[in-house]
Formats: C-alpha cells, sequence, structure tokens
C-alpha cells in the first residue's frame, strides 16, 4: 500500500515537473514575440517564418484596434546616427480588428531581424524582432529562364529590368539609359515562377510586390554565351553569312571574329537575329565575341576554311 502511494506520488511529481516545464518552453517560445503594458492589451508577432518586402505580417492579440501605427527599423541603422526610434519607417496597415492586425513589410526595411514597433496611445513600444530575407532570381541559362524565388508572385505584381554598361570613366557598371524595361511572369512546372529575358550581360531587377517596390540586391549577369544561338554547324568559310538568334540583339552591337569586327549584314530586331559576315581575312580556329555597351562576351569557338 504504501509502496503504491509512493509509486503514485512519484508519477504524479514527474507529471507535475513534465508540464511545468512544457508550459514553461511555450511561454519562452512565445514571449520574444509578445508584447503588452497589462493583461488586458497585449500583441504577438508570428514566430518561425522568414519574410520579404511587401509580405503580409499578421499580430496577434487583444485591443489591437488600439494600435494606431506600426513601424519596422530601416535599412543603415548604423550610418545615420540616429537613435533606434528615429530610424524607422512606418508600415502600411491593410486590416485592423481587435484581435488581428495586418501590416506590409515596407521597402527599405532592414535585413536579417529588424526590431518592430508599435504606437498605442500616443506612445511608441518596440515589440520584437522579425525574420526578414530578400528575393532572388536563378539562372537557368541553357533553359533561356530566370527563376524567382520568395512569394509566389501576386497578379498586380510586377518585375522590371535595367540593362548595363560598363562606365569609361570609373570602370563600373552603370545603366544604359533610365528606362525600367517590364517583364512578366510564367509559371512552370520544372522551374515554378519564371521570368522572361530581356536584357543580356548585367542587369538589375527591380521586384513591385504589394506595392512595394524594391531593388533586389547584387547584379544579375545573364552570359550571351548560352542565350545566344548559332547554325547548327562549328565549321565556315571565309565571307559567309552567319545569323544569330536569340541575343536580343539592337543597333550598335558588334561581332568580332578574333578580334576583327565583322560586318554586319542584318539586324531582324523582330526575329531577334543578327547576321554578320565571316571577314576574308580570317582562317582555322577564331573565337567569336560580342561587344555591347563596352563589354566584351565572349560566344564561341569556330573553324574558317579558305572558300
Amino acid at each position: 500500500m504504501n509502496a503504491t502511494r509512493r509509486t503514485t506520488q512519484l508519477a504524479l511529481s514527474l507529471f507535475i515537473a513534465v508540464t511545468g516545464m512544457f508550459i514553461s518552453c511555450v511561454k519562452d517560445e512565445q514571449a520574444p514575440f509578445s508584447g503588452g503594458e497589462d493583461s488586458e492589451f497585449y500583441v504577438q508577432l508570428p514566430g518561425y517564418k522568414s519574410f520579404i518586402i511587401g509580405s503580409e505580417v499578421v499580430l496577434k492579440g487583444n485591443k489591437l484596434s488600439e494600435i494606431n501605427n506600426v513601424y519596422v527599423e530601416k535599412a543603415n541603422t548604423e550610418d545615420g546616427g540616429e537613435s533606434p526610434y528615429q530610424n524607422r519607417i512606418e508600415a502600411r496597415i491593410t486590416s485592423k480588428t481587435n484581435n488581428e492586425l495586418v501590416f506590409v513589410l515596407p521597402a527599405g526595411t532592414a535585413m536579417g531581424e529588424p526590431m518592430i514597433y508599435y504606437e498605442r496611445e500616443g506612445e511608441t513600444h518596440p515589440l520584437n524582432v522579425l525574420p526578414v530575407g530578400e528575393p532572388w532570381v536563378s539562372l537557368y541559362e541553357d533553359e533561356r529562364v530566370i527563376v524567382f524565388r520568395g512569394e509566389a508572385p501576386l497578379a498586380d505584381d510586377k518585375i522590371y529590368f535595367q540593362c548595363l554598361k560598363q562606365d569609361e570613366d570609373t570602370g563600373q557598371m552603370a545603366p544604359v539609359t533610365g528606362e525600367w524595361i517590364e517583364s512578366s511572369f510564367t509559371y512552370s512546372e520544372t522551374y515554378g515562377w519564371t521570368v522572361e529575358m530581356v536584357c543580356l550581360g548585367a542587369t538589375y531587377v527591380r521586384l513591385v510586390h504589394r506595392g512595394e517596390d524594391f531593388l533586389l540586391s547584387g547584379v544579375v549577369n545573364i552570359e550571351p554565351r548560352y542565350c545566344i544561338r548559332f547554325p547548327q554547324t562549328d565549321w565556315y568559310h571565309q565571307g559567309d553569312e552567319v545569323t544569330l538568334t536569340g541575343g536580343l540583339f539592337e543597333e550598335g552591337d558588334v561581332i568580332a571574329v578574333n578580334g576583327v569586327p565583322a560586318e554586319i549584314v542584318s539586324i531582324d530586331t523582330a526575329n531577334d537575329a543578327l547576321t554578320f559576315r565571316i571577314p576574308e581575312s580570317v582562317l582555322g580556329y577564331q573565337s567569336v565575341s560580342l561587344w555591347r555597351y563596352g563589354v566584351e562576351y565572349s560566344l564561341a569557338e569556330i573553324l574558317v576554311y579558305v572558300r
């Protein structure tokens, strides 16, 4: 009897200890995402998820209708010498009820773990950090597609490209013009969301997601070698006309054979084709390159015979 009682007490003690530990862990997990001055008002960020610019963030809690504004820590926090409360931008609130508030992460949000703030009753309070990353594009050049990684594009999302050239004075990449060229999203069973290419070489990519307009980090380099198609042969004769396709060709493009500029016979922008003539002066194995905006791109090695 005593042994049974001791066993029962021990089991009960273990149950209470384990349950208490579980409750403590849950509170510990939730606590970093919660804020509030009293038991009636509280606000909680979502946990265990990464967001991007333009993501909707859902706050849960009580009396959230009392929140007037939501702010997010902005990028370059160490450069301006601002206090944490100054170094923030206002987020757009899209819906708000007593128990749920939805806001959109604005362009200019710091990457990594920016601090989230809320304003209530005329005072601003830090809530906690939120994991924020960047969407990005990857290249499948053999398939001639750019693959977009991030949240699935919405119907009114936009993506733009800006072609770059090498600045003669600085040697740095700079926009060819101030023009941004709009492209479009297409869903592929193989890759997911793909984007039609509108530039070759160095390119900036800009995304508008839920109305937030921002530049994707880094320069995307779309190598022409993998996009431009030659006729199905690798040998030619002096003076042959060779038609290339798939290079987004435009006036001003130069084709060189072993460094010698070739005659451009025609550029057909409607069919994305360029025809050049192999110089009479070249013979044997030759390298073919494209010069565009001051940058040379190697295209192929061909064999040239005497006619």
